[in-house]
């Protein structure tokens, strides 16, 4: 039920009528999948679509408010207009035209009095900045900011080579594969946890059903071995009685034959009670035992407590490519960025270790290169500050 906006055209999302995925359109939220996957409904239709999770993470925000160009046109019960400083009378008035039946302001200011609100909707109300060209906003810009004031164009430390751009695609491309293991992992073991779950309930209500019977079972099984050890112990004293002993001998072991008789009565009688019930618990007991001892789910609480880590070591790789980039162009970096950048870029493959020796060649003094195997990675020339060729 959520409302949810995407923020990119994509040609190859396609709804159930067959139209692209567009910026700026709104959805209402019918099922998410377990993995990250949303099946969503188009306010204006009832065209149906599903949003990879990859684009969901990318391209789409709540749909509940949005600026107000991406208002203008539509229509609702009631609105809800935020007033800030840089808000414009034209986008206020899009904004508080909205509602069918209710328009409402809330206004943003330092201190919360009525007076301040009043002052700065005055101000708002005032200013139509968007009747301002391009240009004279320039120049009028321009006029504020004297000309030795104005921070010095960046001048880049080094070349960036063409691959820098596919190792960062491909570093990025990695990650969102782990995204995708991480979420696959995750609903596998949600089911696994939702099964294992179902099965011990299983095992529990068997145990129930099993326990009103158990003490009568006991007792009957206990009466029935004692019958037989009586019934045993009468027959052998028969056996080995002499004639005058005989009859009493006879009248033990015909009292034993009755209580024989009898506990084995009463144990088949609770015997075909307890019997099924018993292979029903002892079902219940084996499939519970197999899926906690199955080697898969073993293997599943391994990768999702490892692959968080692979995760953030390859958000740590892209971080070090972007603050590599950041510095060959010529960017501001504190010496412990470099320091954090040249340990991520020395722990993998050759492309990795020449941008490191980029800015070991720049600024030695900064960071000593550590020990490691030497390895030719192809002729480079000799580089200045000013010139930095990356060959591999």
């Amino acid at each position: 039920g959520d409302q949810i906006a995407t923020r990119r055209n994509d040609r190859h999302l396609r709804t159930s009528t067959g139209d692209m995925v567009r910026n700026r359109e709104t959805w209402a939220v019918t099922d998410i999948s377990g993995t990250g996957d949303i099946v969503a409904r188009r306010n204006d239709s009832s065209d149906n679509v599903t949003l990879p999770a990859g684009y969901v993470a990318e391209h789409v925000q709540l749909g509940y408010a949005t600026t107000e160009p991406g208002n203008q046109g539509d229509t609702h019960d009631l609105a809800l207009a935020l007033v800030a400083p840089v808000t414009t009378s034209r986008g206020l008035y899009v904004a508080m035209t909205r509602g069918r039946h209710d328009n409402t302001a809330l206004v943003v200011t330092a201190d919360q009095t009525v007076e301040a609100a009043i002052d700065l909707l005055t101000q708002v109300l005032a200013s139509d900045r968007a009747d301002t060209p391009a240009i004279a906003q320039r120049r009028e810009l321009s006029a504020q900011i004297p000309p030795f004031v104005r921070a010095p164009r960046p001048q880049p430390r080094g070349q960036i080579p063409d691959w820098w751009h596919t190792l960062r695609a491909d570093t990025y491309d990695s990650l969102a594969a782990i995204e995708a293991d991480i979420n696959r992992v995750s609903g596998d073991l949600d089911a696994r946890d939702e099964q294992r779950r179902s099965a011990l309930a299983k095992v529990a209500r068997a145990a129930a059903d099993l326990n009103p019977h158990r003490q009568t079972y006991t007792d009957a099984s206990s009466r029935l071995k004692r019958a037989e050890s009586t019934y045993a112990d009468a027959a052998a004293q028969l056996d080995k009685v002499g004639l005058r002993g005989r009859r009493a001998a006879r009248q033990q072991l015909a009292d034993a034959t009755v209580e024989l008789v009898d506990a084995q009565s009463a144990f088949e009688s609770i015997n075909t009670i307890w019997q099924p019930l018993r292979q029903i618990a002892d079902r219940a007991r084996r499939s519970y035992d197999l899926l906690c001892e199955t080697h898969d789910f073993q293997d599943h609480i391994d990768d999702r407590r490892q692959l968080p880590e692979l995760r953030q070591a390859v958000i740590d790789r892209l971080g070090a490519l972007d603050g590599w980039h950041h510095w060959a162009g010529g960017g501001t970096i504190t010496d412990e960025t470099v320091r954090v950048v040249l340990e991520v870029l020395d722990a993998d493959g050759p492309r990795w270790r020449a941008l490191a020796d980029a800015i070991r060649r720049v600024a030695p003094e900064l960071i000593a290169e550590p020990p490691r195997i030497a390895i030719d990675y192809g002729q480079q020339r000799e580089v200045s500050r000013m010139d930095i060729d990356l060959e591999i």
